[in-house]
């Protein structure tokens, strides 16, 4: 088997203590530190290339074949999509033990698997990354998300911890432009504009080079008003 697997020359990652990855290819093995914000930074992918990797809390059922000896303090995992560096990893269990649905871990110990719904790993996991389009991958405003894996599509907007869907993020809202939500900067009442439908309040337009209630509109408390006949 570890033969077999150094003569297809074939990266096998292994996650341990302190953000460290050990990279083992042929006969080179490198310690690298990847960590990058509790995401794992991997080397770009190569067009139509497949790379097995072992890597802790992140997988889902693979297509790939070829296994790679975990760290033996690694023996848990969870399912779900990973996109790290526009690549897609998928993982499974050992074929004895059942597949489950996508719980988070949360006990920094192996759970039963009698008795909680996640995926238990004995000598091994599969895993196979390749490469993805990165259009494909991005993630529209208001669609659901995962946390730390950066796919949102507009790059004034993160996966809301609250919410787990694309939102935008501090000083920029929501608005509905050609059709699509896109997050665009709060532009108060009299601060300066250049587009139309990027003013703050509801009822103001860009005239002007300035974000001004529309007609029939007034200004009060920073918002616009609207007449009201008595």
């Amino acid at each position: 088997m570890g033969s077999n697997f150094k003569d297809k020359g074939i990266l096998c990652l292994l996650v341990i203590l302190g953000c460290i990855l050990e990279i083992s290819q042929s006969q080179e093995v490198i310690q690298l530190n990847l960590c990058l914000n509790t995401r794992l930074v991997i080397p770009p992918c190569t067009g139509g290339k497949k790379i097995n990797i072992i890597l802790e809390s992140y997988g889902r059922n693979p297509e790939g074949v070829e296994r790679c000896q975990p760290h033996p303090t690694i023996d848990c995992t969870i399912r779900g999509d990973v996109f790290i560096n526009l690549c897609q990893g998928k993982t499974e269990c050992s074929p004895r033990f059942r597949p489950v649905p996508y719980y988070p871990i949360k006990a920094s110990k192996c759970p039963q698997i009698e008795t909680d719904d996640v995926e238990i790993l004995t000598n091994y996991l599969h895993l196979e990354y390749q490469c993805l389009d990165r259009i494909r991958s991005r993630i529209s405003l208001n669609q659901p998300c995962e946390l730390n894996l950066d796919r949102c599509k507009d790059n004034n907007a993160h996966c809301d911890p609250d919410f787990l869907q694309c939102r935008c993020v501090k000083g920029y809202f929501a608005k509905i432009i050609n059709g699509n939500p896109v997050c665009v900067p709060h532009i108060p009442l009299n601060g300066l504009c250049a587009v139309p439908d990027i003013c703050n309040s509801t009822n103001a337009e860009c005239r002007g080079g300035r974000c001004r209630c529309k007609p029939d509109f007034y200004e009060k408390y920073g918002s616009c008003g609207e007449f009201l006949l008595c």
